[in-house]
């Protein structure tokens, strides 16, 4: 099964099921590598390299996120059947998908924050409130990039913040740590915020790269004053 165009990462469901894609195709494979089912992506000549994600939810239905002319999520039963499709339209390039644990989904797309039910149905979209990389809390809370800003909405479609990050180039996955703080990456920086419920943290007084593994260790006391920190990586510390 030889891929075609963009490579994507394979899942793993909860039964140890590996779930592939390949040339518009998607495999289900057991852990002994024998194929259980396939589905065919309808359409999907015109869109080789398209796949953008698999991903599999809480209650074992495989979600795959296409790329193409229509924006299209398609979720699959465990026995490979169609469940459901939702399309975002043909202009709304899906940016980033996020999976909570009540089963909604969290969809990204250049214009829209979407939040979806489990059957696919929308329970509400936000215009103009575009971005990418959502990432959801403990609470259920949802994180976004978008351009220069970092925001916070809620699962009620209230916003929380809307935090001006000052520069674009934020180009990975938000990362939220056990204290709130929301660590930033960019190719060479990381930049620390803490949302506006808690106590900002002050600059990193240790920066140490651990030896050995490219990890970083930081450690800082709280300031009430400063609501951001931002330090430069260097090489050791990608």
């Amino acid at each position: 099964m030889e891929g075609k165009g963009r490579e994507v990462s394979p899942a793993i469901g909860l039964n140890g099921n590996i779930y592939y894609a390949s040339r518009g195709e998607i495999f289900s494979l057991t852990k002994e590598r024998k194929i259980l089912w396939r589905y065919s992506i309808p359409g999907f000549g015109n869109y080789s390299d398209n796949i953008k994600s698999i991903s599999v939810d809480s209650d074992s239905s495989i979600l795959i996120v296409v790329n193409s002319y229509d924006q299209k999520i398609y979720t699959l039963k465990p026995d490979g059947t169609l469940k459901w499709e939702f399309s975002a339209g043909s202009n709304e390039y899906i940016s980033g998908l996020c999976l909570l644990k009540n089963g909604t989904k969290v969809l990204a797309t250049v214009n829209k924050l979407i939040l979806l039910k489990n059957n696919g149905t929308v329970k509400w979209s936000k215009s103009d409130f575009g971005g990418a990389y959502p990432i959801v809390d403990n609470e259920g809370n949802i994180y976004i990039i978008r351009g220069d800003k970092i925001s916070a909405i809620d699962q009620n479609n209230n916003i929380l913040f809307d935090f001006k990050i000052g520069v674009y180039g934020y180009n990975y996955s938000p990362i939220i740590g056990r204290d709130g703080v929301i660590f930033l990456v960019s190719s060479d920086k990381i930049k620390a915020i803490y949302d506006s419920f808690g106590i900002p943290p002050t600059q990193p007084k240790n920066f140490v790269a651990l030896p050995g593994n490219n990890q970083v260790k930081l450690k800082w006391d709280v300031n009430s004053e400063i609501r951001s920190e931002e330090r430069r990586v260097g090489k050791e510390c990608r």
